[in-house]
């Protein structure tokens, strides 16, 4: 976006105007990948810093082991098992446009759920398997939706925070509270809840200075996994929940973690090491937290999208699919687009005279 701008009163001149689309995409590490010299050249990648990648669905047991499910390759994201193991819900980008996705694993179908031209992303099922909560900028700023998993019904607005971008990441098996991610301009990236029954407003958590990520509510609804960069890296802990104030939390990673999975029974938490390893650690909560040491389940690749089965205990995976004869990453074209003589374009789309 750009805007005038007088230095000398401190005000803007005229209204905002868009000038470059799809430079933020949710699940992104940063909201942009621009770059502008002095001498008036713009240098963009479309689609900034999202982390969707080509790849295939998978089972993997806990010693690594695959087994195909869909080995056709698709911009997968963000996959979701259905409370009753049926079904898996996903983000899919088509022609650069992220939409909401659900394959039936008994009728190995898939069937397009949402197809706004805004982005939809980040799908989460309710805990009675009617429903699909997701984000997508369709009502502007980035928010939280809800739609049927039937595709029957329109989507519904559920939550929103004005001036930020909100993103969902859990449920409470109870279905009454939704953590969710958040990012805005002055706050940097924090996480949230909202509750379920549209009594109370979405409201942050553990505000501080660090970057906050990944909140992922226990089985049991007591306790809230996240990753932050408060040691300086990365790093898994588990807090008290929803009594956040408390302060009862412990660190669960060592030397690094991200992408926390709870277990559907609550005994264990999973998550990413910086060194690529899928690790695992035991967690009891009663009568207190104990945390047990990390332990190596996959000493290989990660998988960036994983989600746990509740009957089979099987990990759903998406597999990247390694380089392409073009030579790109996980089979995304490198692109940069450049512009040369940016400025003139620039002065005639925000005039400031």
């Amino acid at each position: 976006m750009a805007i005038g701008f007088d230095p000398e009163t401190l005000e803007t001149i005229g209204d905002e105007v868009p000038l470059i689309e799809g430079v933020f995409r949710f699940g992104s590490d940063r909201p942009t990948q621009v770059a502008i010299s002095d001498s008036g050249t713009l240098a963009y990648m479309p689609g900034g810093m999202s982390r969707i990648f080509q790849g295939t669905l998978a089972w993997v047991d806990r010693e690594g082991r695959e087994e195909p499910i869909d080995e056709k390759p698709r911009l997968y994201s963000n996959v979701n098992i259905s409370p009753d193991g049926t079904r898996v819900a996903f983000q899919i980008t088509v022609d650069g446009n992220a939409d909401i996705w659900i394959y039936d694993l008994a009728h190995k179908t898939l069937t397009q759920l949402t197809r706004h031209e805004a982005d939809d992303g980040s799908p989460l099922w309710t805990p009675d398997g009617k429903q699909i909560i997701f984000c997508s900028e369709r009502e502007g700023n980035l928010s939280i939706f809800s739609i049927a998993a039937s595709g029957t019904e329109e989507a519904e607005q559920i939550a929103y925070i004005e001036d930020s971008y909100i993103w969902p990441f859990s449920l409470s098996n109870d279905g009454k509270t939704l953590s969710f991610g958040h990012w805005n301009l002055l706050d940097g990236y924090n996480i949230g809840i909202h509750s379920m029954d549209g009594a109370h407003a979405p409201k942050l958590l553990l505000q501080d200075e660090y970057i906050k990520s990944y909140p992922r509510i226990s089985p049991d609804g007591r306790w809230l996994a996240y990753q932050t960069n408060k040691t300086g890296q990365d790093e898994v802990y588990i807090h008290s929940f929803p009594d956040v104030d408390s302060g009862r939390k412990k660190q669960v990673s060592i030397g690094g973690g991200r992408y926390p999975v709870w277990s559907p029974d609550g005994k264990e938490l999973f998550y990413v090491s910086f060194s690529g390893k899928q690790m695992v650690v035991s967690v009891e909560a009663d009568p207190e937290l104990k945390i047990g040491e990390p332990q190596i389940l996959f000493d290989r690749r990660p998988y960036p999208g994983l989600d746990m089965d509740p009957k089979s205990r099987r990990f759903l995976a998406i597999k990247r699919v390694e380089s392409t004869e073009d030579g790109s990453a996980q089979g995304i074209p490198r692109k940069i687009i450049v512009v040369t003589n940016w400025f003139e374009e620039l002065k005639d789309r925000v005039p400031v005279d």
